[in-house]
């Protein structure tokens, strides 16, 4: 698989509503792929007129448009290191309640933060203890700093993590209000005693994203380059647009593709050999006992469309999505999820799209493998694939043994 880098920035404001209702519906706080699925799509529409190529980069999975999420942050080295991946704050993170967020951060916002550290480890103990033991959740409560004890409570939210150890922050996005007038539909002018106030992105926010490329090597720099030729004429004429209210000026946005060095088989078998010492550093202190295997962390890096056979959503990652990808005899252990509503707008046939339950971005699933297994490619091959429904819309990435969790172990606060 080739993967590429997606940096975005905002020309004018972006609107990302969840769903149509313009009352319930929230502010999405990223770019979603399927926003920018849709938005090529259409535009190949009017520009190309090519039915072959327009197969290929939108209706047979060759491409996947994964999500672009914000890249600003309070500290400037972070916000210009391109190359480094944004991804959703995993769901195990706990922060201060009072001053939450990366000390990073607050040395450059001359503000204090107490700190973010994970509790995986100490979670997935409590599971395995049979939820007898909720002493091991304390660190998942409570913690030292300094002298100081600190409360702890949910993160949410994106961050980067740098070069360093401790370069990692929490990106900075606040949405805007814009006011507008009602309009009469019989006279095409203002309404009167009708004024509202939508949420947007502000004009030059950034986004990163990663874009997946499936075929081969030959053909898959093919289509890479047809791809950036396309996004590129697109950029400069432009007709990039994405998003809600297009019409009144929102959604123009500058776009660049390049070279995204992935994963390794070898890199991801050293992250789960690192996962699984700390878990077993952690079992003997405590005196729990460690059913021998391979413990596996799973995190969502989007939301994820599963069904069962009678085509109700799934609410869980299970054994069989693994078993599907050839990793067999896999057993969870633990995990923590949230539920998300999924709701959209068909451009192209101007009609919405049927409503579906996702299990949250952040959710977190540590499986338990046979304790001869050595089959890392296989579990690269389910990183790049990613899991459930509508994964050329950016549904469904996951990381395995992802470095958040390995770095803020331990109950270190970062």
């Amino acid at each position: 698989m080739m993967q590429l880098r997606l940096y975005l920035t905002a020309e004018t404001p972006l609107s990302f509503r969840d769903g149509v209702d313009l009352v319930t519906s929230e502010l999405n706080r990223y770019v979603p792929g399927t926003a920018m699925l849709g938005a090529l799509a259409e535009a190949h529409q009017r520009l190309r007129g090519n039915p072959q190529e327009f197969a290929r980069f939108f209706l047979e999975d060759r491409v996947v448009f994964g999500n672009a999420y914000p890249a600003t942050f309070e500290a400037e080295s972070l916000t210009r290191s391109e190359q480094l991946p944004v991804a959703p704050i995993p769901a195990t993170a706990r922060s201060g309640k009072r001053f939450g967020g990366f000390r990073f951060d607050g040395q450059h916002a001359r503000d204090r933060r107490d700190g973010v550290t994970d509790g995986l480890v100490p979670m997935a103990l409590f599971a395995l203890s049979g939820e007898s033991r909720a002493d091991l959740l304390e660190p998942t409560r409570r913690l030292r700093r300094d002298t100081v004890e600190v409360d702890l409570d949910r993160i949410s939210g994106f961050y980067r993590q740098g070069l360093q150890l401790d370069e990692i922050g929490k990106a900075r996005l606040s949405p805007d209000l814009r006011t507008r007038t009602g309009i009469n539909y019989r006279t095409g002018t203002v309404q009167q005693e009708i004024l509202y106030s939508t949420q947007v992105l502000p004009e030059r926010s950034v986004f990163w994203g990663c874009w997946t490329i499936a075929d081969d090597e030959a053909e898959g720099e093919q289509l890479r380059d047809r791809l950036e030729i396309f996004v590129e004429d697109l950029v400069e004429s432009g007709m990039l647009r994405l998003g809600n209210n297009r019409t009144r000026g929102f959604g123009r946005v500058q776009a660049r593709l390049m070279e995204y060095a992935g994963d390794t088989a070898a890199a991801l078998a050293e992250r789960v050999r690192r996962f699984q010492q700390l878990l077993g550093e952690a079992a003997r202190q405590h005196q729990i006992d460690l059913p021998a295997g391979v413990y596996v962390p799973i995190t969502l890096t989007s939301d994820a469309l599963l069904y069962d056979d009678l085509l109700r959503s799934r609410l869980r990652l299970a054994p069989g999505d693994l078993a599907a990808h050839g990793i067999l005899d896999s057993e969870l252990v633990y995990h923590t999820a949230g539920v998300r509503r999924v709701r959209g707008w068909n451009t192209l046939l101007g009609l919405p799209r049927a409503d579906m339950a996702a299990i949250s971005m952040g959710a977190v699933f540590l499986f338990r493998l046979p304790a001869a297994f050595a089959d890392w490619p296989a579990l690269l091959r389910l990183q790049q694939a990613g899991l459930g429904l509508r994964r050329a819309e950016g549904y469904g990435a996951i990381s395995i043994a992802d470095r958040f969790h390995l770095d803020s172990a331990g109950g270190r606060l970062r």
